[in-house]
């Protein structure tokens, strides 16, 4: 009985570590990395496909032809180092476009989420008008794709040719942080840069 006891209250007390994590903070047992594949408009979107580290993620998008350590953080994306260019030529092997990664936390950390396009930027003009389980309101940085402008809503209901009425924040390049968009985000565009 007493083995009971200290079993359910070590159960407890892991598990409840777990729950008392504060909303957007970054907490390496739950961060997760999911890919999703943008359709075209009228077309349903693919399930998202999510992994425990980086690294996984990266080496599905990459079909395989880019291995990371699993600690690895993310390349920075500048296309200046050797792991950046690796990844980005991978990429066009696998017939993937990078649109944008989203970030839970800022300055590129905590859980990622990166859309994905079967073509390049440059003819590119898709939204995402609401925004996946557990990415509504909790984006604090955002990384572009190559040529990509990715566009913040703080309101639902984004189309490839209609922004959504309220507040935007348009990334260019690379947000390390979401301005007054910190934590707003609701739905996305993705535009030629």
């Amino acid at each position: 009985m007493r083995l009971r006891v200290a079993i359910i209250a070590v159960l407890i007390a892991v598990l409840g570590d777990y729950a008392t994590t504060p909303a957007g903070a970054s907490d390496s047992r739950t961060d997760a990395h999911c890919v999703q594949q943008v359709p075209p408009t009228g077309v349903a979107p693919p399930a998202p496909h999510c992994f425990t580290t980086y690294a996984a993620a990266m080496s599905y998008l990459t079909g395989g032809r880019v291995t990371l350590a699993l600690t690895a953080d993310e390349p920075n994306g500048s296309g200046s180092t050797a792991v950046d260019q690796q990844i980005d030529d991978a990429l066009v092997a696998n017939g993937v476009t990078i649109l944008s990664t989203e970030y839970k936390n800022a300055a590129f950390g905590g859980s990622t989420y990166t859309f994905t396009w079967g073509d390049t930027c440059a003819d590119v003009n898709v939204a995402w008008s609401s925004m996946p389980t557990g990415w509504d309101n909790a984006i604090s940085s955002s990384r572009p794709g190559s040529g990509c402008d990715a566009i913040h809503y703080d309101a639902a209901g984004a189309g490839p040719n209609s922004p959504p009425a309220g507040s935007s924040y348009a990334c260019p390049s690379a947000c390390s942080t979401m301005g007054t968009m910190n934590d707003r985000t609701s739905s996305m565009r993705w535009v030629h840069a």
